[in-house]
């Protein structure tokens, strides 16, 4: 289990080389970090609850010094989010900045590749910074 600022997730399975399902849970009026990863695919499958998407922003990989400044430059943030419920699904590709906002509680299932580390936080609630952290495993 991985206490969050937000809620938890609770890793099923990690297969080290191969795929890993995750369980996560996040509280209502909340959001995770917003991000990216320069390695790791994912795809999230909400079960629970109903949440707003940030994603489809897509990264130069040659220019990722400036990656919050181009977030911060884009003229139509709108369009770039998803409102999601029960049933529905999306996925994230390496290099691509996401977020998710917590409109209810809710749960999701995410499978993923195996990087669990690959998190490269642009903005976070709780000044986290980038990568696993440890203290956050129980």
């Amino acid at each position: 289990k991985v206490k969050k600022p937000w809620g938890y997730e609770i890793w099923i399975v990690w297969f080290k080389h191969h795929h890993v399902l995750k369980k996560i849970y996040m509280e209502k009026g909340n959001k995770c970090s917003l991000q990216y990863h320069k390695e790791k695919y994912e795809t999230n499958f909400i079960v629970e609850g109903k949440a707003r998407v940030l994603r489809g922003i897509h990264l130069n990989k040659n220019n990722i010094e400036n990656a919050l400044k181009f977030y911060n430059d884009l003229d139509d943030i709108d369009k770039y989010f998803h409102e999601v419920a029960p049933g529905d699904y999306w996925d994230n590709e390496p290099y691509e900045i996401h977020r998710v906002f917590s409109k209810e509680s809710y749960l999701s299932y995410e499978a993923s590749t195996s990087q669990l580390d690959d998190v490269v936080r642009l903005k976070d609630d709780s000044n986290r910074h980038s990568g696993l952290i440890k203290s956050e495993h129980l």
